[in-house]
């Protein structure tokens, strides 16, 4: 019986290891290999290095299949194990960068796993060609190659030759009938179904939901990376030009959760390594403005998985350092809540602004992290998909309630971290209304009818469910907007309760332009507000159900799921979101911080300083009307 392998130290921290796969012409024969170190220092330049590296996912697997290597045996996943399969030559040895076998994982090696980690990024920049492995079944995946072949030739004829920097062109791409082929080979009319996704046998591989291939994508040689299923191989770079093309198409229909989350980050720092985006966004304050800083690629990075959380950021330190934002160099040693932290305080230097904390409200949350670090490991509010945009603020809706100058803040020490940021208290929370608990009603409204009665009549009987339940929180939302603002009792005359009735309109759209004024809206509005104030339940439930009041409640519910309204003391009105850890209670601050362009709650605490709780509309701040003339200075507040 063979021993178990053992590793050679490293020669320095600018070395690591490749493995020399032996030939077999047998699939099935045991992989035997050998290891040797390099230099990184001795490797020519970008991609001029001899080892192919190997990109895939472990998917929660255990090491359990054997590697023969130098005498000894090495455990790898399954899924590695098929990848070395087909890889390995019939004759002539296969030179590899695999990390489970090239980077020594042993716990006792922690050292030099964090060098090797913070030189990932190098490795594969180096390479001479790259693998992505999706797995060794491709009976799905072939017959969507097959017919994404012309497609991919009408991209490549306008690529310019691959040129990534020519996004004008991309954008363009609908004028030579780009999307109009695809709508026509996938048979898409514009409705859908989350089953109904033509893309799935790609997008929804496990490798596209993994943190540690995105650096390693983007990094790789990328006219010299190959997408492998099994047998069927196609070129990376058009699988990335694809996911740009229908991103940019104006006729595209349809969008899939799993599409989006797939590539949304890998496009964004493929484009910032090749400067695409230098001269997109307008420079305010000197910050950075593009939709690409670091605080959007972390929130992206939130939604892929990790086996360790400290991965969502180390994972992203060699692809920061390449496209000029700074990461702390991994240290598997540190506390995860040092690791976030550290991240976060980098994240606001980088950016010079404090975005970062529209990050921070999750369902899910550490409790040892400061509140104005967000954690990293979960996925927030701002997921992929159909819900993206109704928990994070829409910001280009408001000019800044915050005002039009820069954020201003300081940081006490790491190792008792606050954040001190300057803005200004506007009130606090005096009356909450109740929260609206349903799901999302989109698919009532974008997906069409189901194919069977039975499920028609499901489908039917949720929505009616949701309405009632709509109608009830909704009924006491508008009891709460047509209170005066004053502490009297007396009844609202008839232009101050139009007035209500308008603010609370514009609160449940959260301004949308889109709702307010594309949709047709307001008849309806105002007579779902007539049916609302109705004491009969029976009839007011009815009326509800019938178009185009019905449109209007369903929009009402799309854009306020898991919110709650609230009144201050001075008379604002507002909606946050509240779910999971986040709660609102009587008495939370609502503070506009300097540069900022939503409203934020903060929680006064015993020892002093706040907590971060979430971000809201409130409405009548969120034009900067607190940075008006004459209006109150601005304050140094601490977040804890």
């Amino acid at each position: 019986m063979n021993s178990t392998y053992s590793y050679t130290p490293l020669s320095s921290s600018r070395h690591t290891r490749v493995l020399f796969l032996e030939p077999s012409p047998d699939i099935v024969a045991p992989l035997c290999c050998r290891i040797s170190e390099i230099s990184l220092d001795t490797l020519p330049e970008n991609g001029s290095a001899s080892y192919n590296a190997l990109s895939y996912s472990w998917d929660a697997q255990s090491p359990s299949s054997e590697v023969l290597c130098d005498g000894g045996v090495l455990l790898v996943t399954p899924n590695c194990e098929a990848a070395m399969r087909r890889l390995r030559n019939d004759s002539g040895t296969t030179e590899l960068w695999i990390d489970s076998i090239c980077i020594n994982q042993n716990a006792e090696a922690v050292e030099e796993r964090n060098d090797q980690v913070a030189l990932m990024g190098e490795i594969y920049k180096r390479a001479s060609k790259m693998t992505i492995w999706l797995g060794d079944d491709d009976t799905k995946f072939r017959p969507l190659i097959e017919r994404l072949r012309p497609i991919l030739q009408r991209i490549h004829s306008f690529s310019d030759s691959y040129r990534l920097a020519d996004t004008e062109r991309m954008k363009n791409w609908d004028n030579v009938g780009l999307a109009k082929l695809i709508l026509q080979e996938f048979k898409l009319n514009g409705t859908h179904r989350p089953g109904d996704n033509p893309f799935a046998a790609l997008f929804e591989s496990s490798w596209f939901t993994r943190m540690w291939v995105v650096q390693e994508a983007t990094m790789s040689p990328i006219l010299r990376t190959t997408v492998l299923c099994g047998k069927t191989a196609i070129p990376w770079v058009s699988i990335y030009y694809f996911s740009t093309a229908i991103h940019h198409s104006k006729e595209w229909a349809v969008d899939w959760e799993w599409w989006t989350g797939a590539m949304l980050l890998q496009r964004a720092l493929m484009e910032a390594k090749s400067n695409i985006n230098t001269a997109v966004g307008s420079s305010r304050n000197g910050e950075d403005t593009t939709p690409y800083g670091m605080s959007f690629m972390l929130g992206c990075a939130r939604e892929k998985q990790s086996s360790d959380p400290k991965d969502k950021i180390f994972a992203l330190v060699g692809v920061f350092q390449e496209i000029g934002m700074a990461l702390p160099a991994p240290d598997y040693k540190k506390p995860l809540a040092t690791v976030y932290t550290e991240a976060t305080a980098a994240c606001i230097a980088h950016d010079k602004n404090l975005r970062v904390l529209y990050h921070v409200p999750s369902h899910q949350r550490r409790k040892d992290l400061p509140s104005w670090v967000p954690d990293w490991s979960t996925s927030g509010y701002g997921g992929y998909g159909a819900e993206q945009g109704l928990r994070f603020p829409k910001c280009y809706y408001f000019p800044s309630a915050g005002g039009a100058g820069p954020s201003h803040w300081r940081f006490s020490s790491i190792a008792s971290p606050s954040l001190s940021a300057r803005g200004k208290i506007v009130g606090s929370i005096s009356e909450l209304g109740r929260r609206l608990l349903v799901g999302n009603p989109e698919a009532f409204e974008a997906g069409g009818l189901p194919s069977t009665h039975e499920e028609r009549m499901s489908m039917m009987s949720q929505l009616y469910r949701r309405c009632c339940h709509g109608m009830l929180v909704f009924q006491d939302w508008l009891k709460l907007a047509q209170k005066p603002s004053c502490t009297a009792t007396r009844q609202l005359d008839q232009p101050a309760r139009e007035a209500r009735r308008k603010a609370l309109r514009q609160t449940l759209f959260l301004e949308d332009p889109n709702l307010l004024d594309n949709y047709g809206t307001q008849n309806a509005y105002d007579r779902w507000c007539d049916i609302l104030s109705t004491s009969i339940w029976s009839s007011g439930i009815k009326a509800v159900m019938k178009k185009p009041v019905l449109h209007c409640h369903v929009l009402a519910m799309l854009k306020n799921m898991h919110r709650r309204l609230f009144l201050t003391q001075g008379g604002l009105m507002g909606t946050a979101h509240e779910s999971g850890l986040v709660t609102l209670k009587l008495g939370d601050k609502i503070v506009v911080i300097d540069g900022l362009e939503v409203p934020f709650l903060l929680r006064p605490l015993a020892g002093g300083g706040y907590k971060v709780v979430t971000h809201a509309y409130v409405h009548g701040i969120m034009h900067g009307e607190s940075y008006a003339e004459g209006a109150q200075e601005s304050e140094e507040i601490e977040l804890v």
